[in-house]
């Protein structure tokens, strides 16, 4: 196999699970959280992100290395987010995180017979521009690879929507669970593939929010 094949691709999707005031999450991968059930309330007001629990598809980061395993590390989305009554929304977010990944030796020799070097499987990762960083070392025979996703920003505006099953549609498309508890704080929650606060591709997700 050459370096350059193990160049991978990120693909990512979002769900949301679960419902409750007490609701707790759970950590990012590889674990995945708990997500509390749409039980609506009052959404209008200015509102901050105070912390996100999120997992995403990562089989694109192990599709060419059978044996390889790969899970998201502190995936998060920061940012604020303004509900008027007039039903007109704002929000600003930034998702980040990184991706781990360990490639066993099988993955690193080619047909020729001389392994790739772990500094050049994150040299192939680095060179197409899609990651912010890569950094492989060496465990065993194999390869533990970190990858650190660049900085996905999201600015959006426009109308909303809530349905009679507490489900919050900002614009067209971003589509989440609702729970707006009687703490200051909200919750919202993943659909699977559709995006939450303008951001694609996690599997699942919640994000609680505080009023400002």
């Amino acid at each position: 196999m050459k370096a350059s094949s193990i160049v991978l691709s990120a693909a990512l999707a979002f769900v949301l699970v679960g419902c409750g005031a007490d609701a707790a999450l759970t950590p990012s991968a590889p674990k995945g959280c708990q997500n509390a059930v749409a039980c609506g309330g009052d959404i209008v007001g200015s509102w901050s992100l105070a912390s996100t629990c999120l997992t995403i598809d990562v089989s694109s980061f192990t599709a060419d290395c059978p044996g390889a395993t790969a899970y998201a590390n502190g995936y998060q989305i920061t940012g604020m987010v303004t509900y008027d009554a007039s039903m007109t929304f704002t929000m600003m977010s930034t998702l980040t995180g990184s991706v781990v990944v360990r490639y066993p030796a099988a993955c690193l020799t080619p047909s020729s017979g001389v392994p790739v070097t772990c500094d050049e499987v994150g040299a192939a990762l680095l060179a197409p521009g899609k990651y912010a960083s890569v950094t492989c070392l060496a465990d065993g025979m194999g390869c533990d690879c970190t990858i650190e996703m660049n900085p996905e920003t999201s600015t959006k505006t426009g109308m909303y929507s809530i349905t009679t099953d507490h489900v919050l549609t900002a614009g067209l498309v971003d589509e989440s669970d609702y729970f707006v508890k009687g703490d200051g704080t909200a919750a919202l929650g993943t659909h699977p593939g559709i995006p939450i606060m303008g951001h694609n591709g996690l599997t699942s997700g919640s994000l609680t929010l505080t009023k400002q």
